[in-house]
């Protein structure tokens, strides 16, 4: 009784800070994140047409998004690590919201680069590493959960701006909607970030919230001047094999979830077969409502995932893998029948949801927070070059062989789930100081 009496004294209650800094990571990603990422396709069709130029010129844009993204990574893993978080988040998300407001003055698609560059230098910091630097930092229980329901906004932000969007063009032009969007970006996420967080609880004499953790590598002092933070220096993070172990396995899982973007392509080769009841009229339908299926279970797939997690790795890796395999499959073979292929496009959203999520509960819970974002930083580095790669091997497959791709697509997640299992181990054994 005297023990447990001393572990309740020694855990932090739940505060408004805690509360906020959740309420940050929700807003970031509901607002700058999505806003970025997810509506983007919106505009192809009205600039395009707009400027006279293909829809490959615009979408050049996105590919150098997620080239930046890549290469500022370890910059802005650094710069979290050593500065006040208040400071390179706020600077991240004006980056978004300017690159977004300087869209509506553009004319030539080289411009629109300059914005996807600016957007993901910012990117990269709130999409990936904003949520889980935050809630890593703040929290010792509920990380996965946290994480994933921060994630989880990208989604329902990409629901409700992708409707706006094409309100505010047919009304005004794509013009007007780029200019509020950039406003909204700013309005949204520049108030949290600048009065709800600070960098540690210390700043503000609190604890992280919930008993001290048992279940991470003891560590000592993160950056200059930083509180007391369990976990590995990423000098040594760099060397250890579980790093490249958990790098392989979620570089491979974003390759994988870029598959989600085919499905609906996927359904027009069906239709050209004459497969599944589907006819010209009726195709443009399905392919919508397959899209819904898939987005509607990545965002729940995300709080699920984070709840899962918090209780087992395993559980939640085989679940995560092995609905993207089931739904592939069902995809693929369950031509003949459309509740089938709904079906596995939600089972396959699931999958699609492991890599917001799994990824940076993994590594908090291998390396801890100490330097989680010079970590992970790293990690994000390499996973945002995979969509720019896939995404031209992927089509070259289609166009040669729908077999072949979903195939493909199989392999990369069995190999997903091994490397997972071997991370899983590994991580394991770090933590217990073998």
């Amino acid at each position: 009784m005297d023990s447990a009496q001393e572990l309740r004294e020694q855990q932090q209650p739940l505060t408004v800070r805690h509360v906020l800094v959740v309420v940050t990571g929700i807003l970031c990603l509901f607002g700058p994140a999505a806003l970025v990422i997810n509506t983007w396709s919106v505009f192809l069709v009205p600039v395009t047409q707009t400027l006279g130029v293909s829809s490959g010129d615009f979408t050049l844009y996105v590919t150098l998004l997620f080239l930046s993204a890549a290469a500022c990574s370890p910059f802005a893993g650094n710069l979290m690590q050593k500065r006040d978080l208040r400071v390179v988040i706020s600077a991240a998300a004006a980056m978004c919201a300017i690159g977004l407001f300087l869209c509506q003055f553009y004319t030539e698609p080289w411009q629109f680069y300059a914005s996807g560059i600016i957007e993901g230098a910012g990117i990269c910091v709130i999409l990936f590493l904003t949520p889980s630097t935050l809630i890593g930092r703040w929290f010792n229980v509920h990380n996965g959960l946290l994480i994933g329901i921060c994630a989880a906004m990208s989604g329902a932000g990409a629901a409700v701006w992708t409707m706006v969007a094409g309100f505010i063009i047919a009304d005004g032009g794509w013009r007007e909607a780029y200019m509020v969007f950039g406003i909204v970006c700013a309005a949204i996420s520049l108030p949290a970030t600048m009065f709800f967080i600070r960098s540690y609880p210390e700043d503000v004499g609190l604890k992280p919230y919930g008993p001290p953790r048992e279940d991470l590598p003891e560590g000592s002092v993160g950056g200059e001047g930083a509180p007391m933070r369990p976990g590995i220096e990423a000098a040594k993070a760099f060397r250890m094999p579980v790093f490249y172990t958990l790098m392989i396995t979620f570089m491979i899982t974003n390759a994988t979830a870029q598959l989600g973007n085919y499905l609906p392509t996927y359904l027009y080769h069906l239709a050209d077969l004459g497969v599944a009841g589907l006819t010209t009229a009726t195709v443009v339908i399905m392919a919508s409502v397959i899209a819904a299926c898939l987005q509607t279970a990545h965002a729940i797939a995300k709080i699920c995932l984070g709840q899962v997690v918090d209780h087992s790795q395993i559980v939640a890796l085989a679940l995560g893998c092995g609905c993207g395999f089931v739904g592939i499959l069902l995809v693929w073979q369950g031509y003949f029948s459309q509740p089938l292929i709904y079906l596995g496009a939600a089972l396959f959203g699931v999958h699609f949801a492991m890599t917001n999520v799994l990824g940076p509960s993994f590594a908090l819970r291998i390396f801890g927070p100490r330097d989680y974002p010079k970590i992970y930083s790293r990690i994000t580095s390499v996973m945002n070059i995979m969509p720019a790669v896939v995404l031209v091997v992927f089509s070259a497959l289609s166009e040669a062989s729908w077999d072949a791709l979903f195939i493909v697509v199989l392999l990369l997640i069995a190999i997903v789930f091994c490397t997972g299992m071997a991370t899983i181990v590994l991580g394991r054994r770090t933590n217990r100081g073998k």
